[in-house]
């Protein structure tokens, strides 16, 4: 754990995990539940025990926050909730929860990673977390592949170079 950030021990991770399932019987039910933004965060800003309100490891008292934090929460929401809604409303065909996760989504903040830099640095910036998602999925499946000639991006940089 010399390495991790102390919010990223798995100790403390663990300890979130717990509250988290100990506040949600059905979790998977509390996830349909979800409406917004709003109650997205707050189902996932549950209490830690007492004990890891103080402690960061077993027997090693601290004095660091280990509740999740804003970044970690919506990085929570973009790559839990929102995959989980879509695949149900594909799974069951209803619509309203693949609407929530798109809703989701678009009320999260653009996503600062390595990906999304990449992008930056090319000119291309979004807006919310709809548009760096759409971003990382085009590096995947284009950029990561070196398939610039079967993308539309790609071709298009390429056809302003040879002007």
């Amino acid at each position: 754990t010399a390495r991790l950030r102390p919010a990223n021990f798995p100790s403390v991770r663990l300890a979130q995990l717990a509250a988290l399932l100990h506040a949600h019987s059905s979790i998977f039910q509390q996830i349909l539940l979800i409406e917004n933004l709003k109650s997205a965060k707050a189902f996932f800003r549950q209490p830690v025990h007492t004990y890891w309100e103080k402690h960061l490891d077993f027997n090693k008292p601290s004095d660091f926050s280990t509740q999740l934090g804003t970044s970690s929460i919506a990085n929570l929401i973009i790559n839990s909730i929102v995959p989980i809604l879509a695949a149900y409303a594909k799974y069951i065909g209803e619509v309203s929860y693949l609407e929530k996760a798109e809703s989701l989504l678009g009320s999260l903040p653009f996503e600062q990673n390595s990906i999304t830099k990449k992008w930056n640095a090319l000119g291309i910036t979004g807006k919310d977390a709809a548009t760096s998602q759409a971003l990382i999925q085009q590096f995947n499946l284009y950029c990561k592949r070196r398939k610039c000639l079967q993308c539309p991006v790609g071709l298009s940089i390429i056809n302003q170079s040879a002007t």
